[in-house]
């Protein structure tokens, strides 16, 4: 068992690696070291585990909390991407070699193929644009959609009928003063919808 896992395993059972029980009662002593044991027994079975053992060395997994509000609202597919990212099994080329014996090399790059690398740390896909690609086509597709409603909205006939109205606030003991409305134009309607 390498160090980190023989930390993942203290931690869980609470720093207690080794302890000696000290309860009151004689006769739940014995039970209590028999559960004790084998809880330990059953922690270095799952950290030594490559795949299933995964969640004993789980680190910041606090940090990516999901409400209740959030997965009810997810869609399906989303909430399986979450889950199987979690435990990695998607079907990453290191996978797929693992369940089928397929390739695992990464198409992109000489580095092995793992989730991580593929996800998060492949230079070369982020060098040739391959991680802002899908953003990029959704800002694309925004820009043109507000650009032709701008220049559909900037073709029309300036609008005079309809001036803006404005809160002038008074100092106290002051005298409202009455001023002249401008007509003002819009870029934009006040009523239309986008």
């Amino acid at each position: 068992m390498s160090n980190r896992e023989e930390e993942a395993l203290a931690w869980r059972q609470g720093n207690q690696l080794g302890a000696r029980p000290q309860h009151r009662n004689g006769g739940n002593e014995v039970v209590e070291e028999v559960r004790r044991e084998e809880e330990t027994a059953r922690s270095a079975k799952a950290v030594s585990l490559a795949k299933q053992g995964q969640w004993m060395r789980w680190e910041g997994m606090e940090r990516g909390k999901i409400s209740w509000k959030e997965l009810w609202e997810m869609e399906a597919s989303n909430i399986s991407f979450i889950i199987r990212a979690t435990y990695d099994v998607l079907p990453s080329p290191k996978n797929l070699h693992q369940w089928y014996g397929e390739d695992p090399t990464w198409a992109l790059c000489p580095t092995p193929a793992t989730l991580r690398h593929i996800m998060t740390g492949c230079k070369t896909s982020l060098t040739q644009g391959h991680y802002t690609w899908r953003h990029n086509q959704v800002l694309k597709n925004l820009a043109s959609a507000l650009e032709n409603k701008r220049s559909a909205i900037n073709a029309l006939p300036p609008r005079a009928n309809n001036p803006m109205k404005t809160t002038t606030f008074i100092r106290e003991g002051q005298e409202r003063q009455k001023q002249k409305q401008k007509q003002i134009t819009y870029i934009w309607p006040v009523t239309g919808r986008c």
